[in-house]
């Protein structure tokens, strides 16, 4: 099948910010010192609970809001809680438990860039499914490549040199990459699970 029908498949206004909402998620507790990012990531999380909320009990409410971000939800999020809301909550205990700027920024590298690329790399370059799922191994590794390229930039650009650059990043990446192919074993979003395991595995290596 040709690449740009592959391509076609792929949800890009909601790739499109999940990738700009993960930028700005890891700028701010590197530009604003704690707590502030955590009242910021807990003021997100209550807009949502109340859009999630007026959604379900204002059928009007729900209407208006699946017309307007119909290029970002995902057809079962109308029956559940959108990723926006997941990602919400997992963003408010990550900055809640972990006050490092660089620990809470680097656990959102490999949910920025490599969940994402899983999903572009696995269609592009066909291969046999696993978990009974559209997850395949080749958008696995292409997880953990892209996550790793993401996570080496990010290290070096911040400062980060010699043995904890290398077992950082590959810490990071391993993290994010399994958290992303087990993510149908959860009962919940991925955009909570991911941040959140990364950022237990990578408090080992950089606290």
């Amino acid at each position: 099948m040709n690449v740009s029908v592959l391509l076609a498949e792929v949800n890009w206004p909601r790739k499109f910010w999940h990738l700009v909402g993960g930028i700005v998620a890891i700028a701010i507790p590197l530009l604003v010192p704690w707590p502030w990012p955590f009242f910021a990531a807990l003021a997100t999380l209550l807009t949502w609970v109340t859009i999630e909320s007026l959604r379900r009990r204002e059928p009007w409410f729900g209407r208006l809001f699946f017309s307007l971000s119909a290029p970002f939800v995902r057809h079962f999020e109308r029956r559940r809680y959108v990723g926006n809301t997941w990602f919400a909550l997992g963003a408010t205990i990550l900055t809640g438990i972990f006050h490092d700027p660089i620990l809470v920024s680097a656990s959102l590298i490999g949910w920025t860039f490599g969940d994402p690329a899983a999903e572009i790399i696995g269609r592009i370059i066909r291969s046999r499914p696993y978990f009974g799922s559209e997850k395949s191994v080749v958008g696995t590794l292409g997880c953990f490549v892209v996550s790793l390229t993401a996570y080496l930039v990010f290290f070096r650009l911040i400062g980060i040199s010699g043995e904890v650059y290398w077992s950082a990043a590959l810490t990071g990446a391993a993290a994010t990459t399994l958290a992303e192919a087990f993510s149908l074993s959860f009962t919940v979003n991925d955009n909570f699970t991911i941040p959140l395991l990364t950022a237990l595995a990578l408090s080992y290596v950089l606290v």
